[in-house]
């Protein structure tokens, strides 16, 4: 038993569309046994913050300012976490570092940490998490539970607990193909969260995604993978071994209604042998780390 299951508490890094945190216990159930766990579309991590440690593990995102998030989390959490302390929940600081982030010809910071430090606001204070178009400014409500500069009063708290996790882990910054170049092999799972089909280029931050070409790509894999979509793209039903599927209500999407996600394994689930490790205590409770 795996330490979210024991307590229930599931963490992600910050709001990001599309993460996985809630799906994770879901997801770590379905993996087969492996020595290395490659994760080609890292994200917030949501997968890979939720699951005990694998031998050996590797994130990678072709985003540079989320691989330099984690890097920052990872080399520099004290200092990141005092510079996350420094902001106020402003929405006159979101509208002036949300523009700097949306024009190539300025920078977000300085330098590693006030980067790191305003780029998570930003992605905390964005309303319903898109990252590829300004969203507006996440408010406080009247209404009951956790309010939006109470949750970002807690990153700093969050960072350090991010830091410990990620010790060990290798971080990349390209695409995806790369790294199954790099790492593909015996004993080498990779769980793969792509964009999904039917999300738009306003969603996510850079080009469009070829789909197409991630199938491509994993007709070619030595080692085990695991995909997953809401609506596969053409080829990939017909090249997984199996497919898993459960309803999962998607907050951030426009009609906010239960879909179906699914698990597109080059495995059988059943019966391939499934991962077993020690179980240890993960990260505790995500209090609105997520976005979907």
């Amino acid at each position: 038993m795996n330490g979210f299951e024991r307590s229930g508490r599931k963490v992600s890094a910050f709001p990001y569309i599309g993460s996985k945190t809630y799906l994770a216990p879901w997801v770590v159930e379905h993996l087969c046994d492996h020595e290395t766990f490659v994760v080609p579309f890292g994200g917030a991590a949501g997968v890979l913050l939720n699951k005990p440690r694998s031998r050996a593990e590797i994130f990678n995102d072709r985003d540079e300012y989320v691989v330099r998030f984690f890097e920052a989390v990872r080399d520099r959490s004290d200092e990141l976490a005092e510079a996350v302390r420094d902001i106020p929940y402003s929405r006159g600081l979101y509208n002036e570092w949300s523009r700097q982030f949306r024009d190539p010809e300025q920078d977000l910071g300085e330098d590693l940490v006030e980067e790191a430090a305003r780029w998570v606001f930003l992605r905390y204070a964005s309303f319903s998490g898109r990252y590829g178009q300004r969203a507006g400014f996440a408010t406080d409500t009247p209404r009951k539970g956790p309010q939006k500069s109470e949750i970002w009063a807690r990153v700093p708290e969050r960072i350090q607990l991010l830091r410990d996790r990620f010790k060990g882990v290798a971080i990349e910054c390209g695409d995806y193909s790369e790294q199954f170049k790099r790492y593909d092999g015996d004993d080498v799972l990779f769980y793969c969260d792509p964009p999904y089909t039917e999300e738009k280029d306003n969603y996510y931050r850079g080009p469009l995604f070829d789909h197409a070409g991630l199938v491509e790509t994993l007709r070619a894999v030595d080692g085990e993978w695991i995909v997953s979509y809401s609506e596969p793209p053409e080829g990939l039903e017909d090249l997984a071994t199996a497919v898993v599927e459960r309803s999962y209500n998607r907050s951030a999407s426009l009609d906010n209604s239960d879909r179906p996600e699914r698990l597109y394994c080059s495995y059988d689930p059943a019966a391939a042998p499934m991962w077993s490790v020690v179980a240890q205590q993960t990260l505790p409770a995500t209090d609105g780390g997520e976005q979907r």
